[in-house]
């Protein structure tokens, strides 16, 4: 397995600058603390809220995104133990795109593998019994949580983009793409 090494004087931040040339609402990578998710949010709603019902839906869904960064990246900040990871915002004429990456320990990322895979296969009404099944597991039982997982995909009603790149033999980088309809006028579960 290829160790992922860079170093910071040879990145080029044009190359990257061009992957996100057009319609980024928002770019950040760092901490994810208390502070910084309050901000975020307060952006979020401000640059959505010309179409309330998506506003939001996006605003749900970076919520339960940024909190599993700030819980559960192996990358920490100390010695406050803060998550560090990344969020993207972006927007076309019919749709928000919101992504969340960190890295995970590769025991964790088999496990939120499978919980998208699952995720992505049920339908909406199912999609909410699984998440109340998931509720109701005692706290540290196998499989538990993820809710978060489960209520992007229940608020966005798109399936879960999620990438797992390998790093090294005990870390891979998860990151994860939901689209949010413009158009959807239909109330949050």
């Amino acid at each position: 397995m290829e160790v992922i090494s860079l170093n910071p004087m040879e990145v080029n931040l044009f190359e990257y600058h061009k992957l996100f040339i057009k319609d980024i609402l928002i770019s950040y990578k760092g901490p994810f603390d208390q502070f910084i998710v309050a901000k975020f949010s307060n952006r979020v709603r401000e640059l959505t809220a010309n179409n309330p019902i998506s506003s939001k839906k996006i605003h749900n869904v970076f919520m339960e995104l940024a909190q599993n960064v700030a819980y559960y990246s192996k990358e920490r900040r100390m010695p406050e133990d803060i998550g560090i990871g990344t969020v993207v915002l972006g927007e076309s004429d019919q749709f928000y795109i919101f992504g969340t990456g960190n890295i995970v320990c590769n025991e964790e990322m088999m496990i939120l593998k499978q919980k998208c895979e699952i995720i992505n296969s049920l339908d909406h009404e199912n999609l909410r019994e699984y998440k109340r099944q998931q509720r109701n597991l005692i706290p540290g039982t196998k499989g538990n949580a993820h809710i978060g997982l489960i209520m992007s995909a229940l608020v966005a009603r798109t399936p879960l983009n999620a990438i797992f790149t390998p790093i090294d033999s005990k870390s891979s980088y998860f990151s994860i793409m939901v689209k949010v309809d413009k158009s959807l006028d239909k109330e949050i579960d």
